[in-house]
């Protein structure tokens, strides 16, 4: 099996040779065997380039990183099993912030600055949203009714992933909010 890959100077991705696991992103429809180079489709600003095993990989001017080929070992990196083929680079969601990707195998590598979740329990939720999302990550506002008195309407009550965790660009992280009681104030 021989693949190779070419990257313009502006970003755009070249590819030709076998083309077994659909590893070059020519689409569904693609030969096997790629006798000339082909532009793919829809990829531009690609900054580095990874490939083998049946699989590539390639990372965006913009952190993000995509792949495409040979899928049956979790090659979105999402946890849902999949079989076949990747046939068109499609972007890695669950990072971003990327800065190099690497490719081993069947194994996918992405190097992204990561960040010590900070502690922001008893925060009011609008400087608790602010901070986290200053650090790059995503954040999910969920609600939970205050006691009788209201005291702590407005502040986190807590906070998923716990203080003190290493955490990647872009993950998910879920802050409980107290909101005003059903009944109301006293």
């Amino acid at each position: 099996m021989v693949r190779f890959k070419m990257v313009d100077p502006d970003g755009s991705l070249w590819a030709w040779g076998d083309n077994q696991y659909g590893e070059h992103g020519l689409g569904a429809g693609a030969p096997s065997a790629v006798r000339t180079p082909q532009k793919v489709p829809g990829l531009a600003g690609v900054t580095q380039l990874a490939a083998g095993g049946g699989t590539s990989m390639a990372l965006r001017s913009d952190g993000t990183p995509l792949v495409w080929g040979l899928e049956s070992t979790g090659l979105r990196g999402d946890g849902i099993p999949r079989t076949g083929n990747l046939p068109v680079p499609t972007p890695v969601t669950t990072v971003s912030g990327v800065t190099r990707v690497a490719l081993s195998g069947s194994t996918a590598l992405a190097l992204a600055h990561a960040v010590t979740m900070p502690n922001v329990v008893g925060e009011l939720g609008v400087s608790a949203l602010a901070e986290l999302h200053a650090l790059g990550l995503s954040v999910q506002e969920l609600f939970v009714p205050d006691n009788q008195f209201c005291d702590n309407v407005g502040y986190v009550e807590s906070q998923n992933p716990p203080p003190g965790t290493v955490v990647g660009p872009g993950t998910h992280v879920t802050i409980r909010v107290y909101v005003r009681a059903l009944g109301g104030c006293f």
